[in-house]
């Protein structure tokens, strides 16, 4: 967390300067620092905040898919890539992945909806 904020709130501060000037020839630079900062303020909150709740999502459709598969609802860390003695079952995972990439599509789509690019 704290290395990816503070990177990204150095470079926003550091095009602000960009950002403020009025000068004539700064004119064709500001909507470039415009575009940078204001796209990684966007992707640094999709890092740190969608991203963990989309693999929390994942997590739980991986339990509930070997809960519905097995019959028996298996530890949230047991279907985790990085612990051992997981439960592995390629079906279970390429089911979780569908859905994980059906709901970022629809996601975008909503997103799309509201900002109006989607009509």
């Amino acid at each position: 967390f704290r290395a990816i904020f503070l990177t990204t709130a150095t470079t926003v501060l550091g095009l602000a300067p960009i950002i403020a000037d009025k000068s004539t020839q700064a004119q064709f630079l500001i909507p470039m620092a415009i575009s940078v900062s204001f796209g990684l303020l966007a992707a640094t909150l999709v890092i740190l905040i969608l991203l963990p709740a989309l693999l929390m999502i994942a997590n739980r459709i991986k339990v509930y898919s070997i809960y519905l598969w097995n019959g028996e609802k298996p530890l949230p860390r047991m279907v985790e890539p990085a612990v051992e003695g997981r439960i592995s079952s390629p079906l279970i995972y390429a089911i979780g992945g569908l859905l994980m990439i059906g709901a970022f599509a629809v996601l975008v789509v909503i997103l799309m909806k509201v900002s109006g690019l989607l009509v």
